[in-house]
């Protein structure tokens, strides 16, 4: 990683560690959750093997009752979870904003009348949440990707250590895809961003301008810009959907 990119994630980072206490608080939900999902195929073995095909009806309702209350406790843990993700996340994002606008009043005149204020608001608004969703959604999906991930791979290795080999042979082929891919769907999100800003700066200056526009006869004009800059909005949209869909389903159809 380069240094600009290392300062940059350090810089963000300052936003994460004060709420450190509750990250680690929806990890362990996280946690509990997946647990009780992987404890899922268990109990089914567990129900078919040792209680349907032997008949021992005990084992039976042992295993339905586990299921039943593995089912009702994942539910509870995720609804804890959600409550604490959003409120972890309202506070970062908050945060963020809050800092950006801090800092905007300590720049000079002669910015903002280079800046036009449609794509201020939307780097206040969009951009800042994107940043957010990338500091604590990135440090929880890690987190629970690879607590399912190696809670599969134990699963599989507990009842097929061939099978799991078989399903691991197109890894190093999955990995390659998805470093190839990643640059274009970074640049295709760059892309949808500046569109973002850039639509939100002609409806905020075309609004400002209404008048001006009527006095001049230039409606049809105004209305002709904000079809082109929809359609081009529309197209970059279009191309990060496609990518970010074979990025999502070639990996998978390598399983």
């Amino acid at each position: 990683m380069d240094a600009p990119r290392r300062a940059a994630l350090h810089w963000l980072l300052g936003y994460v560690r004060p709420e450190r206490t509750a990250l680690a608080g929806v990890a362990l939900l996280s946690l509990g959750a997946t647990a009780l999902g992987l404890a899922q195929p268990w109990l089914t073995k567990w129900l078919i093997d040792d209680g349907l095909l032997a008949r021992e009806f005990n084992i039976v309702l042992a295993c339905c009752a586990a299921l039943l209350a593995s089912a009702l406790l994942g539910a509870l843990l995720g609804g804890l979870n959600r409550r604490a993700y959003v409120a972890l996340s309202g506070r970062v994002l908050f945060a963020l904003r809050e800092s950006l606008y801090r800092h905007l009043h300590t720049l000079p005149p002669t910015f903002f009348a280079r800046a036009r204020t449609g794509d201020l608001l939307s780097r206040l608004d969009g951009d800042v949440a994107e940043v957010q969703r990338f500091a604590v959604d990135g440090l929880l999906a890690g987190f629970n990707g690879s607590l399912a991930l190696l809670g599969a791979l134990a699963l599989m290795l507990g009842l097929s250590w061939e099978l799991t080999l078989v399903a691991l042979a197109l890894l190093p082929a999955q990995l390659l895809f998805l470093a190839r891919v990643r640059p274009r769907v970074e640049q295709q999100t760059r892309a949808v961003r500046e569109q973002s800003g850039a639509l939100s700066a002609l409806l905020v200056d075309g609004l400002g301008s209404v008048k001006l526009a009527q006095q001049v006869g230039a409606e049809e004009r105004e209305a002709a810009r904000l079809a082109t800059h929809n359609r081009g909005y529309l197209a970059a949209l279009l191309r990060l959907e496609t990518t970010g869909f074979v990025a999502a389903t070639v990996p998978g159809l390598l399983n």
